[in-house]
């Protein structure tokens, strides 16, 4: 019996880590950045198992991947915003580098940031940008100011 039972755990296991990186299959080919959305409902709907077993089977486990080793955790994220096709982590990546590449002497303002986070083809509401960047540990455009002494 406990022999059976190891055996249908790593076929779960399997059946989930085959399924969860066919979804992100960009990611495992042009790394960080490159995340879809996907969330673990989605994937039980797809197997055909409760969310419960998705979670259960993921709950510890890592995947060595060629940018890294990951918590089969980070592989599922949730739309961001109104950029349906963009994973929450790689909106946070871009907004980190969009604030790292500002003039130090005029930085980006929230609303700046969400033109500039447009430019680059995502749709975010302000509010979104100000909790991204508090999350970041990004202090705001105040803040971020260098005066010239």
């Amino acid at each position: 019996m406990i022999v059976s039972a190891v055996e249908q755990r790593r076929t779960t296991l399997l059946r989930v880590a085959r399924a969860l990186f066919a979804h992100q299959r960009a990611f495992l080919e042009h790394g960080p950045g490159h995340l879809l959305p996907l969330r673990q409902e989605d994937l039980a709907g797809l197997l055909g198992v409760h969310r419960s077993t998705v979670s259960r089977a993921t709950a510890g486990k890592y995947a060595w991947t060629p940018w890294g080793c990951f918590l089969l955790k980070h592989f599922f994220q949730a739309p961001a915003g109104a950029s349906e096709g963009a994973a929450r982590d790689d909106l946070c990546a871009v907004l980190g580098r969009l604030v790292a590449a500002e003039d130090a002497l005029q930085p980006l303002s929230d609303e700046a940031l969400v033109a500039a986070m447009e430019s680059c083809g995502y749709q975010l509401a302000r509010r979104t940008v100000t909790k991204y960047r508090s999350e970041l540990g990004i202090p705001s455009s105040y803040r971020r100011r260098r005066f010239v002494a």
